[in-house]
């Protein structure tokens, strides 16, 4: 649970700064997936490091608080990036008149990437080349994505019309928060009651 709270509040924070744009959005999506793709080898670094012995002592003497702080400062930087890429690439595909099926078609692949990098992890790459070569495998994806972007570089984009301020903006952000308070909590408990059934294996 640390972990899922961590990695969303990251993700989340990284799309609230990536919120306002920019006029090089395919750039800074390269420098963006760059960051993401070393900030994965710092995680790593620290997992390593407390995996150790005298780690496990630390942790051992920290209790739950430094649990909790070891795993925001694997996971929270590199998710924060990650968080900001989506929003940071969005207004070089799509513009308000066609943000609507752009905006779905763009938003569908990436939670569909995503739903193909859980498979692979969890189901086949550590299995076939080990943890640590799947881990960097993974970053180094991130690296060749941000290379690419950085290489296709912008077009000239037209000047982006500011949005008018929506009188229920309120309501709407409230509601989009607690559609995802319930969405993620309603998948940590899918994984406490598959995991007594099916017990601690991928499959929960």
């Amino acid at each position: 649970a640390t972990v899922l709270a961590s990695c969303f509040a990251g993700l989340g924070l990284g799309a609230t700064f990536a919120r306002r744009g920019t006029a090089y959005p395919v750039r800074r999506y390269g420098a963006l997936e760059l960051a993401a793709a070393g900030l994965a080898l710092v995680s790593y670094g620290v997992f390593a490091a407390f995996a150790s012995e005298q780690g496990q002592r630390v942790l051992e003497a920290g209790g739950w608080l430094a649990r909790t702080l070891v795993v925001s400062l694997a996971v929270l930087p590199a998710t924060v990036a990650f968080g900001a890429t989506l929003p940071t690439l969005a207004p070089a595909l799509a513009i308000p008149s066609n943000v609507g099926w752009r905006g779905g078609l763009l938003y569908s692949l990436n939670t569909l990437g995503g739903a193909g990098g859980i498979a692979a992890m969890g189901f086949s790459l550590p299995a076939v080349i080990g943890v640590r070569a799947s881990y960097l495998t993974a970053a180094a994806t991130s690296a060749v994505a941000g290379s690419l972007a950085l290489w296709v570089g912008d077009d000239e984009l037209p000047p982006r019309a500011v949005p008018a301020v929506r009188r229920f903006a309120l309501r709407f952000r409230a509601t989009a928060f607690f559609t995802g308070f319930l969405a993620i909590g309603l998948e940590v408990l899918w994984i406490r009651l598959f995991a007594q059934v099916l017990h601690n294996s991928v499959y929960s």
